[in-house]
């Protein structure tokens, strides 16, 4: 190699130098606006995100308000008719008559009455049922138990001879 040749391949190296230092000067440049572009582009789409968030939750707000406001105003709804429907029903009570009888004195006569609200026929029935059940079972007479729906008389259950008793004498 001659002399030019060397001088000319060492202006090479020192220009490549130079310009790989001028590359690195290009990209760390390049590189700061990157990201320096993509903290922008985050910072909006953090910000168009927690906007949609809010104007999400408004609405959401707004829906449980209103689906709170119709549940409410249908149990109220709900809750009158109920009053209103039931304040037409019969009222039932339970009446359970024991007969005491003594030779020589007028049959006395306990009634012990259980009244029960307005439409409240399952609990009626249930409580007479029961009630007929502790008869029989204590063995306990003369006795009625009725179960009556308003005036009427539904159900009847006589233990002992109840149509004797009555043609006595009974104590006021």
């Amino acid at each position: 190699m001659n002399c030019f040749e060397q001088l000319h391949h060492l202006y090479c190296l020192n220009n490549f130098k130079i310009n790989m230092k001028m590359l690195r000067k290009i990209t760390n440049a390049f590189k700061g606006l990157i990201d320096a572009l993509t903290k922008i582009v985050l910072g909006i789409f953090n910000a168009v995100f927690g906007l949609f968030k809010a104007i999400f939750n408004a609405i959401k707000f707004v829906i449980n308000g209103i689906v709170s406001i119709i549940v409410g105003t249908y149990q109220a709804i709900a809750s009158v008719c109920k009053k209103v429907i039931n304040s037409f029903k019969p009222v039932y009570r339970v009446t359970f008559t024991m007969y005491h009888v003594i030779p020589g004195m007028p049959v006395q006569e306990n009634v012990t009455v259980h009244a029960f609200a307005r439409g409240a026929s399952k609990e009626a029935k249930d409580f007479y049922y029961k009630v007929v059940e502790m008869t029989m079972k204590n063995k306990i007479a003369p006795t009625v138990v009725m179960l009556k729906k308003g005036k009427k008389t539904v159900q009847t259950k006589q233990f002992g001879p109840i149509e004797d008793i009555k043609k006595f004498r009974i104590a006021a």
